[in-house]
């Protein structure tokens, strides 16, 4: 049996940090740490697995945070979810549905039920000489909340499953079963299509702030920080029917 071996390199980057000796007068434009914001990014995933290798996956984000509540969304897209099915793996049951690109919504809303603002110090980077940064700090306010969490999961997912049973149906009809565990790596590909809602509890730290300095200039200081716990209760799952146009290594 052919393996592949993929080495991954991670490189690290190092930098020293310096508070500035010299007084630094500074004046604060605004300290807000409970300011409504959007935002939003782009990501990029890898799966290496024998069930749906994806050599990209490509999605969207988005987050409205505000003083008493907050909404996350999401959308994935999987490209070339079937790059698993080379060789071997090639599967020899598949879907009777045309089939569906891989893909997953997300949507989750959180309620703050509690918050309290503190004082802390903030690091404000000043300037970068070398791999050496300066930084001041300087009182800040900082937000604590404590949140309920409810969302929702749903998509459909690629599978090339291997040594499994699995129910299909034959070019008459019936219904067969199929042991993709036959010795010789053979497999079934389907669609797996799932439905869930999420439950939890979250804690989200957060700071905003600017000053601004007659020898740096403006210098910001914008962070937050969530821990949460979540139950997933699923729902609504399904495995789309099988096609087996021969039958070799059916039961």
């Amino acid at each position: 049996m052919k393996k592949i071996i993929i080495i991954c390199g991670i490189l690290s980057f190092t930098s020293a940090f310096c508070q500035d000796d010299e007084v630094v007068e500074y004046s604060l434009i605004y300290d807000e740490p409970d300011k409504s914001w959007v935002g939003g990014g782009i990501s990029y995933d890898m799966s290496l697995n024998e069930y749906n290798m994806t050599i990209a996956a490509l999605g969207v984000e988005g987050r409205f945070f505000h003083e008493l509540f907050a909404i996350d969304a999401g959308f994935k897209f999987h490209l070339l979810e079937n790059a698993a099915d080379f060789a071997y793996l090639s599967p020899y049951a598949t879907s009777i549905y045309e089939p569906e690109k891989s893909r997953d919504f997300n949507l989750l809303g959180t309620y703050y039920f509690k918050q309290d603002t503190e004082k802390k110090k903030a690091t404000v980077r000043l300037k970068k000489v070398g791999n050496t940064i300066y930084v001041v700090e300087v009182p800040a306010k900082r937000s604590v909340k404590f949140g309920a969490e409810l969302g929702s999961d749903a998509g459909v997912t690629y599978y090339n499953f291997q040594n499994n049973q699995m129910t299909g149906i034959d070019s008459q009809g019936n219904e067969v079963l199929i042991e993709s565990g036959n010795g010789l790596g053979k497999s079934v590909a389907t669609f797996y299509k799932y439905s869930m809602i999420r439950l939890g509890a979250s804690r989200t730290r957060s700071m905003n702030m600017q000053i601004t300095t007659a020898k740096y200039g403006d210098r910001t200081v914008a962070s937050s920080s969530r821990i949460y716990t979540q139950i997933f209760i699923g729902f609504g799952q399904s495995v789309d029917d099988i096609y087996v146009p021969f039958d070799a290594f059916i039961n």
